[in-house]
């Protein structure tokens, strides 16, 4: 495959809606970490060390926010779909 075969298959996105879930979130974790240490990394040469821990805060804070918003989703969500299975089981072994 050349090159461009292969930069042409990327911007199609065909390999995104094929890829498997936790695929998905550690290329969305990869893209995250990439553009945040980017942004410290232009922010600590353009405007110095404060600006570079500025944004290192912002990041922090941003990871705070989702791991307490998506922290507990799946664990409700496996919890629910445990019970919804059981109760499925028990009403179908009563018919």
């Amino acid at each position: 495959m050349s090159f461009w075969q292969a930069f042409s298959h990327f911007l199609s996105m065909q390999w995104w809606i094929t890829a498997p879930l936790p695929l998905k979130v550690t290329y969305f974790g990869l893209a995250f970490a990439v553009v945040f240490g980017l942004a410290a990394a232009i922010a600590g040469i353009e405007f110095g060390r404060e600006a570079e821990d500025q944004v290192v805060e912002v990041t922090e804070d941003l990871l705070t926010i989702a791991s307490l918003g998506g922290g507990p989703a799946p664990v409700m969500g496996l919890i629910s779909f445990f019970a919804r299975r059981r109760t499925e089981r028990a009403v179908s072994s009563k018919c």
